[in-house]
């Protein structure tokens, strides 16, 4: 009976199709911040990755004032952190933007996500989008589908390009959060001939 179980829940996990998956094609995550007093071209810090799987970067610029007896009196500063995943059912970035500014200086922060990818199967999604704050969005995205919104992707190849940004400037400070995702929904019965393998697989363990 053993040995029924064992084979039988090999068949269940066998059984299972190719699950639904994002084939990345390329890839490009940044984080930047500037900060300006007016009187040069101000300071810039850059992030970048190419890489697939997690990412995480902070960007920041600042410049401190003082006063005739060295006490700090004001600061300039602009700020960018994203926490990012491309994963293969799904895309994800969070993070915050800091702008802090006194009057004549100004300074930014930005996040962003760009990617092109490709699926080989009628792949269902939903995607997710939140910021608060003064930050800015701007989504861009091959023709064919909706990247704000859910929906079903045919067979080909796709681009999103998502950035995140605020800026500042005389004398008004800003900052905010932001989050991002773009998931596919996993087949139904890829979800049911696995859930029925480790059913088997359990009762099996149970049984011994």
């Amino acid at each position: 009976m053993r040995g029924i179980l064992v084979a039988t829940a090999a068949v269940f996990l066998a059984a299972a199709p190719s699950a639904r998956a994002l084939d990345y094609v390329s890839q490009f995550r940044s984080v930047a911040a500037t900060a300006s007093a007016g009187r040069d071209d101000g300071l810039t810090d850059h992030k970048e990755s190419s890489a697939l799987g997690p990412w995480g970067n902070f960007a920041s610029t600042g410049i401190l004032y003082v006063d005739d007896q060295g006490i700090v009196i004001g600061i300039l500063k602009g700020s960018a952190d994203q926490i990012s995943d491309l994963a293969i059912q799904q895309v994800s970035m969070s993070g915050s933007l800091d702008a802090t500014v006194l009057g004549g200086c100004s300074a930014s922060g930005r996040s962003e996500l760009s990617i092109e990818f490709s699926v080989d199967t009628p792949s269902p999604y939903f995607s997710t989008l939140s910021t608060t704050g003064a930050t800015h969005t701007s989504i861009d995205a091959s023709a064919g589908w909706n990247p704000t919104g859910s929906g079903t992707l045919a067979p080909g190849t796709y681009s999103l390009s998502v950035v995140f940004d605020l800026a500042a400037g005389g004398g008004s400070s800003s900052s905010g959060t932001y989050m991002y995702s773009l998931s596919l929904i996993p087949e139904p019965s890829s979800i049911c001939l696995l859930l029925g393998g480790l059913l088997l697989i359990t009762a099996q363990r149970i049984r011994s």
